[in-house]
């Protein structure tokens, strides 16, 4: 949202016409298929936070429609105030540079000891995101807390919260503004209970909520004009704003680094804007008017957004996919839609340092495309182009031309230091694959992401090796990580490969070259037994506990990806066929059941992908609020866009799929209604 809320109108423009539109004799009733899955809650559940945000800034409250109480949401879902331009930098003391990182071979691969350990433990650590602030109810005594009736309004993007402490009834209305990082918050209390705003230093751990909240660690400072005020704070030499606007309430601080917003009338209300410059103190954003803004922006979102109802499904597993898929949608769009590529817990706390991970790009990302907001996906595409320059670097060390864009990154765009994941190569076929699928939904892009395109397809071209017989290699460390880092052929990267030098020949028409590395690439491995191995240099990949559990990639070459002449569809039913029988699904993501519900689909096996869609795993679990989970990890946007790409194809199916819904099953259960959802290529 945020600086592309004025082109979301005219992309809905475009959109319109080439969005799916194959199933439904009638539009499907937003409001009504919304309000069957506003999330509602009637006590503290730190597994059960409520988020409002614009895709680039996100702020994730309790039970009291505000952060109250973080600490009973420890060990669950962090209440924390996020955004993507939210990053923060211990000074560099040493002065390292990220080229230290780098061995002989230009890769950033942490060693034991020496300069470079230096420079790749700083790298690890910076840039991190930070929590801005937590902004709550003064002292309150959860014990005195009762009747919480706590509902998310999906179609107006609000959020009520009633309750009442100590007896007296309590009411908030918080959203958050389309295209300003603010809050807009309306409160109705007779005790005329005062708002706390605290500020934090950046935490050094790698987990968490991103702040370190002892006494003192930051500095703040007040400047207040009447009804409106401004508070600086600044950790060393970074430096942000928060500009507040206060309706009948002012604001006093009663202790070092901590405020206080006290109403002066039993009903009030106050804006609180993030910003990354100073700006003026003065705020003209009321809360009434942002609150009416947030209403008009989401519901138009949801009106041009791809939509699945299952309302007139007879299978009990219809309710929960569909819960699933609407609170997916809302959740991806608040925290995943910012000015760089999404993280797996969007703005919802830290994990790695809150840096994103490239292997997850495409899951991440994908959805917004193919369910009616290409839009949303302008921001990551803009990062690319801005980082275009360090992508070329990094290739040239390493021995290419073209860009290599890194396996985990920051705002920064420098690699992650890492063992392994350095070594990966499949980020590069999301990038292509994302712009294509802007290009599908006629959405254009700037000329730079064009060129950042560009130059990602010329280091596919290059990193592709000729072996003896004239065909091309590929040596990397795969999605599969057990795979190891020098794995020959991994299949899924070969598949990917071909369908992104495939794309890139459209993209890029009169370079011939991306489709000869295409067709000469070496064909995936199958085994004496007719099923798909996973890399070449793997022979026993079905027979090893270590290969038969995460990631089941190789099923990723037909599904997710579109195939190619190469690959055999009744090899591939084996393959599918072998890994149900054989695979650790306690041990999948949510994004791994996806990947494998796609293959099915595919397949022609939609009793298969549903099941595989639904199936239970112990490393994916579907909380109250819609989050899917990971064992270890309460909060895993992957998995939520990876259900949201899976069900694309199975309702609006492929390019020249003539059947209709093609990933549910035909046994008069699934009577499933699908509009605005753009087929995958």
């Amino acid at each position: 949202m945020k600086k592309y809320f004025s082109l979301f109108f005219v992309a809905a423009l475009v959109m319109g016409c080439n969005s799916g539109e194959k199933a439904s004799d009638n539009n499907i009733d937003r409001k009504a298929l919304l309000g069957r899955h506003n999330p509602h809650v009637e006590a503290i559940d730190s597994l059960a936070p409520m988020t409002v945000g614009n895709g680039g800034f996100a702020f994730t409250v309790d039970i009291t429609g505000l952060q109250t109480f973080p600490e009973r949401y420890k060990g669950g879902l962090c209440l924390t105030t996020q955004s993507d331009w939210g990053w923060y930098a211990e000074p560099n003391y040493l002065n390292v540079k990220p080229k230290d990182c780098l061995d002989k071979k230009g890769y950033a691969v942490p060693p034991k000891k020496g300069d470079a350990k230096d420079a790749c433990d700083y790298y690890q650590q910076n840039p991190r995101r930070m929590n801005l602030g937590r902004i709550g109810f003064t002292g309150l005594d959860a014990a005195l807390l009762s009747d919480a009736d706590q509902t998310l309004d999906l179609y107006n993007g609000t959020l009520q919260s009633n309750f009442k402490y100590n007896g007296k009834p309590v009411q908030v209305t918080t959203s958050c503004d389309p295209e300003l990082d603010m809050l807009a918050v309306s409160i109705s209390c007779e005790d005329l209970l005062p708002v706390q705003l605290s500020f934090s230093y950046p935490s050094f751990e790698a987990e968490g909520d991103g702040g370190s909240w002892e006494p003192g660690d930051c500095v703040t400072e007040l400047t207040s004009d009447g009804q409106c005020a401004r508070i600086s704070v600044k950790n060393h030499i970074s430096r942000y704003f928060l500009s507040l606007n206060l309706k009948d309430a002012y604001i006093r601080q009663p202790a070092y680094n901590v405020y206080e917003i006290v109403p002066m009338k039993s009903s009030w209300s106050f804006t609180g804007q993030f910003r990354k410059e100073r700006g003026e103190i003065k705020n003209d954003n009321s809360a009434a008017s942002s609150l009416q803004a947030t209403k008009a922006y989401w519901n138009s979102y949801w009106e041009q957004a791809g939509a699945v109802d299952l309302s007139a499904c007879t299978d009990p597993r219809a309710a929960e996919l569909e819960r699933r898929i609407v609170l997916s949608q809302y959740l991806t769009a608040v925290q995943c839609a910012g000015s760089t590529p999404a993280s797996s817990t969007g703005l919802s706390g830290n994990v790695n340092y809150g840096k994103f991970r490239m292997d997850e790009l495409w899951w991440n990302e994908a959805h917004f495309a193919l369910w009616g907001h290409p839009e949303m996906l302008n921001g990551t595409m803009d990062w690319f182009a801005g980082n275009v320059a360090s992508a070329e670097d990094a290739a040239y060390k390493q021995g290419y031309l073209g860009a290599r864009w890194p396996s985990v990154s920051s705002n920064s765009g420098v690699e992650t230091p890492s063992e392994s994941d350095v070594y990966q190569i499949c980020q590069q076929a999301s990038v292509v694959y994302l712009y294509e699928l802007m290009r599908r939904a006629g959405y254009e892009t700037l000329e730079p992401v064009l060129e950042a395109i560009k130059k990602t397809g010329m280091f596919m071209v290059r990193v592709a090796s000729e072996d003896k017989n004239g065909n091309y290699n590929l040596v990397c460390q795969p999605l599969q990580k057990a795979l190891g880092k020098d794995a020959l052929n991994p299949s899924y990267e070969l598949a990917a490969w071909f369908s992104a030098l495939s794309m890139m020949a459209n993209i890029e028409s009169g370079n011939f070259r991306y489709l000869l590395v295409a067709r000469d690439l070496n064909k995936p491995a199958v085994s004496p037994e007719g099923v798909y191995l996973p890399a070449y240099n793997v022979k026993k990949a079905y027979e090893s506990k270590e290969l038969t559990s995460g990631h089941p990639s190789v099923l990723g070459m037909f599904g997710m990806l579109p195939g190619n002449a190469a690959v055999d569809t009744l090899t591939m039913k084996k393959t599918l066929d072998k890994v149900i029988e054989c695979w650790d699904w306690n041990s999948c993501s949510a994004s791994d059941l996806a990947m494998a519900a796609m293959c099915a689909t595919r397949l022609g096996e939609p009793e298969k992908a549903i099941e595989l869609l639904l199936k239970q795993s112990d490393n994916s679990k579907w909380l109250a609020g819609g989050h899917n989970s990971l064992s270890g990890q309460n909060c895993y946007l992957t998995g939520n866009g990876a259900l949201l790409s899976a069900v694309a194809l199975m309702t609006a199916g492929w390019d020249k799929c003539e059947s209709d819904a093609p990933g549910f099953p035909k046994d008069g259960k699934w009577d499933v209604k699908w509009e605005k959802i753009n087929p995958l290529p």
